[in-house]
C-alpha cells in the first residue's frame, strides 16, 4: 500500500532547534534562586566508614545543607531495592556517594568538600565475579536474601549472584551424546563507556512542608524514576513531577535512576531548587557496561545441523545491581543465536563485584551475547570446513520455526538481511596479500527481543485551525522518535508534517509510557499514537456527521477530507470541521493505550509462548586489512542489512545503522575502561578513553529490508539496538579470514593482533 507521509524521508522535526542550539536540555535549566550540589564521593573500591565529620563544611560561609546517609536512610532500585542514596556504614565501589553538600555557587560547594573528613577502614575488594561466586567468598550485601525484587530477577541468597536466569529446552546431554561434532569456546567483553556528549544533570525544585518535587533530568525512563523515588522517599507519585526535554545521547546510560534521589534528597534538606552536574569523571565511575563471559558448547550433526547449544554466562554487575538481572535475562533469551536448535540451555549469572555499577548499554546485554555466539560460529565453520554464510543460511529462523524460549517465528527478513549483507560485501573480488597487509571479509547475524510487558500511552490534541499536538512521554534521545510519530499522526489524518507538534515529557500532563528503552518506541508508542489518532478520526466523523446533517454511515475519511457518498464532488477540510463545530475555539482530544501481548516466562526453563511481542533481526559484514608487521587494522568497509518491519522514515533508519556501525567499531577495536588491582578507575576521561570520531568512520552501507511486521503501526518495529550488536562479531571473523587467528577478547587493540600474530606465526607462511 502507498503512503504519503510514511515511508519518506521526511527532514526531522527538531533539527532547526538543534542546529541553532535553540534546544534545551537539563544542563541549560535556570531556576530563581537556584542552589548548587556537590557530592563527595569515595576514593575507595571497598572500605568500611569509622566515621564522618562535616562540621567545619556546615560551617562554612554560603553552605545550605550537609547530608550524609544517616540522613536519608533509604534505599532504591528498579529490580533489586539494594541501593541506598548515601552510603550506609560501608563502601561498596570507587565512586560512590558519601556526602552530598548544598552551597549557594559551585565554588562554595566544592570548597565544602574538602573540608569533610572521613575515617575509613579500607579493605580488599573482589573484583573478580568467579570469586565472588564462591561459596568462601565475603558477601557485598549479606541481605540479598530479603531485598525486595521483581518476578524476572532471581537472587541467590547469602551469594553474591543476585541473579540466576535459566533457560531450558529440549535435553542438551542426550543431544550432546548423538552429536557427530562438539566444538567449545570462551568468549569474553570489556568493561566500556556508553560515551554520551551530554553529562548526567539533573535540577530539583523541592518543598519539605508539601513534600512537593519537581525534577529536570537527563533520564529517559522518567515514570521509572518516579516510581523509585516515590518508593524511596515515601512520597506519593502524584506529588512528584518529572520534566524531560531532549536528551544529549543516552545508549541506556541514562535509563533507571542515576542522580535523581540525590538531588531530590539535596533539594529536600533546604526546600530550594538545588542543581547537581556530573563532571565527566563522576560520569565514568557512575555507570558503564559490564564485562561478561561466555562459555560455548555446540553440537553439530555431519552436514552442519544444530542440534544442541549450551550456554554460561556470568555478568559482572558491580556493586548493584543497577538492571543487571534484566541484561542476564534479555541476553540469555537470545544467546543461542538466531538459529533453529532443538535443544539449549543456558545459565545467566548476575554477580557482585567492588567495580562501577554496571547498567544497560544499547542491546541489554544482546551485544555481548551476540559478540560471543557469532564468533563461535565462525570457528565451527572454520573447523568443519564449511562456508560460514553456509553454516548460518542452514540454521536461520525461519517463519513458524520455534525459537530457544518457546516462541513461534512469526516476522522475520533475517535470511533477507543475510544474502543482502554478503552479496553487498562481495561484489567485488579482495586481494588476499598486499605487501604486509592481509585482508579479509566476515559476518554475524543478531537477533533481539524487545520489553514485556510494557504500556505506552499517547494523546492527541487536535485545535480549531486543524493544527495537532501530540503529548508522549517518550523522551527524544537524538533518535528521532519525535519525528516518527509525527510522521504517523500526519499519514493516519492526513495532516501536513510540518504543522504537527510533538511536547517534551512532563508526568504531569504526558501520560505514561514505560521507558523509552530496548527499542520499543516506534512499536509500541507508535501504536498508541495511531490509536490516538484513529480516535480523532471516530470523533471527526461524528462531529462532521452533525455539522453536515447527514448519517455517520454516510461519511468516509480520505486523507484529510472527509466526503459523503451522496455528494462525491464534495469533500470537508478537518479544520473545516473542526473550526465549524466548535466556533471560535475548540479542541479535539484522541487518547491511545497500547499494551503489546507478551506472556510471562516460567522462571525455571524460560519457556514462554511470546516471551516478546516482537523479534529484530539483522546481518552485518565486514572487510577488513591487517598489517602483519604492526598489528595495524583498517575496517575498510561495513555492510549491516537490517529487518525494519517497515522504514518509516528510511534516513531516520539509515542514521540508525551507521551511528550503530561507528559506536561498535569503537566498542570493538579500542574502547576499555581500565582498574587497577584497588578497583579504581584509571582512565576516566576521553584523552586516556578513546571513542570513535567522525575521522574514524569508515564505508558503510546501509540496506534496509522491510519484512512487515503484522501488528506494528504501518508495519514498522524497533531497530536501534540491534544495529550495534553484529559489528564486533563481523569485524573479528574478517579478522579470522585474514589471519586464520581466531580473537575471543575484547577489545581487539592493534597490541592484541600484534601479539596474536607472533604467537602463529607459522599460520601465516605461505600466505
Amino acid at each position: 500500500m502507498a503512503y504519503r507521509v510514511v515511508g519518506r524521508s521526511v527532514a526531522r522535526n527538531d533539527v532547526i532547534d538543534k542546529v541553532t542550539g535553540r534546544a534545551k536540555y537539563a544542563p541549560d535549566v535556570v531556576i530563581p534562586h537556584m542552589l548548587h550540589g556537590k557530592i563527595l564521593f569515595s576514593p575507595y573500591a571497598s572500605a568500611r566508614i569509622i566515621n564522618i565529620d562535616t562540621s567545619l563544611a556546615k560551617s562554612l560561609l554560603g553552605v545550605r545543607a550537609v547530608i550524609t546517609g544517616k540522613d536519608v536512610p533509604y534505599t532504591y532500585g528498579s529490580v533489586i531495592k539494594d541501593r541506598p542514596i548515601f552510603a550506609q556504614d560501608v563502601v561498596r565501589y570507587q565512586g560512590e556517594p558519601i556526602v552530598g553538600i548544598v552551597a549557594d555557587s559551585e565554588v562554595i560547594a566544592e570548597e565544602a568538600l574538602n573540608l569533610i573528613k572521613i575515617e575509613y577502614e579500607e579493605k580488599e575488594p573482589i573484583l573478580d565475579p568467579f570469586e565472588a561466586m564462591k561459596a568462601d567468598s565475603s558477601l557485598l550485601h549479606a541481605d540479598l536474601g530479603s531485598y525486595q525484587h521483581n518476578k524476572i530477577t532471581y537472587p541467590e541468597a547469602e551469594t553474591n549472584i543476585c541473579s540466576h536466569y535459566k533457560l531450558r529446552k529440549g535435553n542438551v546431554d542426550d543431544a550432546f551424546e548423538k552429536s557427530d561434532y562438539i566444538f567449545e569456546g570462551e568468549f569474553s567483553s570489556q568493561m566500556i563507556q556508553h560515551a554520551f556528549i551530554e553529562p548526567i544533570v539533573a535540577v530539583a525544585d523541592a518543598d519539605n512542608v508539601t513534600k512537593r518535587i519537581t525534577i529536570w533530568s537527563t533520564a529517559c525512563n522518567p515514570f521509572v524514576i518516579r516510581k523509585e523515588l516515590s518508593s524511596a522517599f515515601n512520597i506519593p507519585m502524584g506529588k512528584i513531577r518529572m520534566i524531560v526535554n531532549n536528551v544529549g545521547g543516552s545508549f541506556g546510560g541514562k535509563a533507571y535512576s542515576k542522580i535523581e534521589p540525590h538531588v531530590a534528597a539535596l533539594s529536600l534538606a533546604c526546600s530550594a531548587p538545588v542543581r547537581l552536574a556530573l563532571t565527566r569523571e563522576e560520569v565514568f565511575n557512575l555507570i558503564v557496561r559490564g564485562p561478561g563471559h561466555f562459555k560455548i558448547k555446540t553440537g553439530l550433526m555431519k552436514d552442519g545441523t544444530i542440534v544442541a547449544r549450551k550456554i554460561e554466562t556470568v555478568w559482572d554487575t558491580g556493586a548493584y545491581a543497577e538492571c543487571g538481572p534484566v541484561i542476564a535475562r534479555n541476553s540469555g533469551h537470545t544467546a543461542a543465536g538466531p538459529y533453529r536448535i532443538p535443544n539449549v540451555k543456558i545459565d545467566a549469572y548476575c554477580v557482585y563485584t567492588n567495580k562501577n555499577i554496571a547498567g544497560a548499554f544499547r542491546g541489554y546485554g544482546v551485544q555481548e551475547a551476540t559478540w560471543a555466539v557469532e564468533s563461535h560460529m565462525d570457528d565451527i565453520a572454520r573447523e568443519m570446513d564449511i562456508d560460514p554464510y553456509d553454516l548460518r543460511k542452514k540454521n536461520i529462523l525461519h517463519y513458524g520455526d520455534e525459537g530457544a524460549t518457546g516462541q513461534i517465528v512469526e516476522g522475520t527478513g533475517l535470511e533477507q538481511c543475510l544474502d543482502a549483507a554478503w552479496e553487498a560485501v562481495n561484489r567485488k573480488e579482495i586481494k588476499r596479500k598486499s605487501g604486509s597487509k592481509l585482508m579479509g571479509r566476515g559476518m554475524a547475524c543478531v537477533h533481539k527481543a524487545t520489553l514485556a510487558p510494557s504500556v505506552s500511552s499517547a494523546i492527541i490534541k487536535l485545535s480549531e485551525d486543524g493544527t495537532a499536538t501530540l503529548l508522549t512521554s517518550t523522551t527524544e534521545q537524538g533518535q528521532g522518535a519525535t519525528t516518527v510519530m509525527a510522521q504517523i499522526i500526519a499519514e493516519e489524518l492526513g495532516l501536513p508534517y510540518e504543522e504537527i507538534y510533538v511536547s517534551g515529557t512532563d508526568t504531569d500532563y504526558t501520560p505514561y509510557d514505560t521507558t523509552t528503552t530496548a527499542s520499543r518506541s516506534t512499536f509500541s508508542m507508535g501504536n498508541a499514537v495511531l490509536l490516538a489518532a484513529r480516535d480523532i478520526k471516530e470523533q471527526l466523523m461524528i462531529i462532521a456527521a452533525e455539522y453536515i446533517g447527514v448519517d455517520k454511515d454516510e461519511l468516509t475519511f480520505e486523507f484529510g477530507k472527509i466526503k459523503v457518498s451522496s455528494q462525491p464532488e464534495k469533500s470537508y477540510t478537518i479544520k473545516e470541521i473542526v473550526s465549524k463545530y466548535y466556533g471560535l475555539n475548540g479542541t479535539l482530544i484522541g487518547r491511545g493505550l497500547y499494551r503489546p501481548d507478551s506472556v510471562p516466562e516460567d522462571s525455571e526453563t524460560g519457556q514462554s509462548t511470546k516471551i516478546t511481542p516482537f523479534w529484530m533481526y539483522g546481518t552485518q559484514a565486514a572487510e577488513v586489512e591487517i598489517d602483519i608487521e604492526t598489528g595495524e587494522i583498517n575496517v575498510l568497509k561495513l555492510v549491516a542489512a537490517h529487518d525494519m518491519g517497515s522504514a518509516i522514515n528510511p534516513m531516520n533508519c539509515r542514521q540508525q545503522l551507521e551511528g550503530a556501525a561507528l559506536q561498535g567499531i569503537g566498542n570493538t577495536l579500542y574502547e576499555e575502561i581500565k582498574l587497577n588491582d584497588k578497583g579504581i578507575t584509571v582512565n576516566p576521561n576521553f584523552h586516556d578513553y578513546k571513542i570513535p570520531t567522525a575521522m574514524d568512520s569508515v564505508e558503510i552501507e546501509s540496506i534496509l529490508i522491510e519484512s512487515q511486521q503484522k501488528d506494528g503501526p504501518y508495519g514498522a518495529k524497533g531497530v536501534g539496538e540491534p544495529a550495534l550488536a553484529p559489528t564486533g562479531p563481523a569485524i573479528r571473523n574478517a579478522i579470522l579470514d585474514a589471519l586464520n587467528i581466531g580473537l575471543n577478547h575484547l577489545p581487539l587493540t592493534q597490541e592484541k593482533i600484534l601479539a596474536a600474530i607472533e604467537e602463529n606465526k607459522e599460520k601465516l607462511e605461505g600466505c
